[in-house]
């Protein structure tokens, strides 16, 4: 089976092997995951979260980083998600005063180094959509308020997203920020997101999977004892979104995992 995932400019295919009976599914343990799942986990999360941010923001987005003073540190990041949930609301009401749409964003709530994975000082990294949001007068505006009076727990810093086709080393770093606590969601994101285009199809060779011409090949892997085979590419101009070289006789459907992930 060949599971095809378009996001954006970013197309994903990843080629299994179905057997012919499901196999039986053991109960899962609480607080039974082990290293080698973990780190499957977060490797999944980190597809998942890349595949939103490239199907809903491009370089004229923001990604705030929400800092808290002494005094105002969050208990838990269960509280940092609260007071960021608390943030969004505000600056969507700050929006319908514009009558501007609400905004499209993701967050994540971080208390370890994207790169060493130690402990820091906890903060809340968000990609968010720019309509009516500007920048004047040395700061980030919405309306009449500051993106800093609309926060009011500390400093927020605001830049524009880098010009990247694939966000997925954005994904990767963020990801290592969420800490690795059991049972915790990595992200969380709004629910006017759009989602992948997602296709399967049955195939009966185990030959590698290619890119199509003009295509940019980004990460590909190949296992030839199971056949496990994964590749990742930046779709050309003349390829239409949501189509891809061959024949499609599979079924479409669009990606779960809307909402809050």
């Amino acid at each position: 089976m060949v599971r095809k995932y378009v996001s954006g400019q970013v197309v994903e295919r990843s080629k299994v092997y179905i057997p012919g009976s499901r196999p039986i599914r053991k109960g899962r343990v609480k607080g039974s995951t082990t290293a080698a799942k973990a780190d499957s986990n977060a490797m999944q999360a980190v597809k998942q979260l890349a595949r939103a941010i490239n199907c809903n923001f491009t370089r004229k987005d923001l990604y705030i980083t929400l800092t808290y003073a002494e005094g105002r540190l969050p208990e838990d990041w269960k509280q940092a998600e609260k007071e960021t949930g608390n943030f969004i609301r505000r600056l969507n009401y700050q929006l319908s005063k514009q009558r501007i749409q609400r905004v499209k964003w993701i967050s994540v709530a971080s208390e370890a180094d994207g790169k060493s994975g130690e402990p820091v000082r906890p903060h809340t990294h968000v990609i968010l959509s720019s309509s009516g949001i500007t920048f004047r007068d040395g700061d980030w505006w919405c309306g009449g308020k500051s993106l800093r009076e609309i926060w009011g727990m500390g400093v927020v810093y605001c830049e524009p997203l880098r010009a990247q086709q694939d966000y997925t080393p954005l994904a990767v770093y963020l990801i290592r920020q969420a800490g690795r606590q059991e049972n915790r969601k990595k992200y969380r994101t709004s629910r006017n997101l759009a989602k992948p285009i997602v296709t399967e199809e049955e195939v009966r060779t185990g030959r590698p999977l290619r890119a199509p011409a003009g295509a940019r090949v980004v990460e590909q892997r190949y296992n030839t004892l199971d056949g496990v085979n994964y590749i990742r590419y930046i779709r050309p101009c003349s390829e239409p979104e949501g189509t891809g070289p061959g024949k499609r006789t599979g079924k479409t459907e669009r990606a779960g995992g809307g909402g809050r992930t």
